[in-house]
């Protein structure tokens, strides 16, 4: 036996049989690749890490196919402007902090200065 988790999510030549196509692909959910142990057919009884690795590798170039072949997902899009700033934003930075609402929904006073970027400062 091996203290090693494999098999949870076994690879297959059909659904019946495992929950992942010989390419690493799930067969319920296009696009999502698993490449770890979990796509063992059965435990090896030994270490996995060179048998893991060249999963990984081996789905790895499957997902490179899959992309080549979904150009939309192959082209990055632009980040989308957020609207309000995200509690991260406000973590990262030592001394600012999350914005303060009043009941009606407005940013209070202090939650409206201008940063050095020009832009409302809605951590401080």
């Amino acid at each position: 036996g091996s203290a090693h988790q494999m098999s949870t999510c076994r690879m297959a030549s059909s659904p019946k049989l495992g929950a992942v196509k010989p390419s690493g692909e799930t067969w319920e959910v296009s696009g999502l690749f698993v490449a770890d142990t979990s796509a063992f057919p059965t435990a090896s009884g030994v270490n996995p890490m060179w048998t893991c690795a060249a999963l990984a590798h081996r789905v790895a170039q499957q997902v490179k196919q899959h992309l080549g072949a979904t150009p939309e997902l192959a082209t990055p899009t632009p980040p989308r402007k957020r609207i309000a700033p995200c509690a991260a934003d406000c973590a990262s930075e030592p001394g600012r902090r999350a914005p303060q609402h009043r009941a009606d929904g407005s940013k209070s006073a202090s939650s409206s200065r201008k940063s050095s970027l020009g832009s409302s400062d809605a951590c401080a």
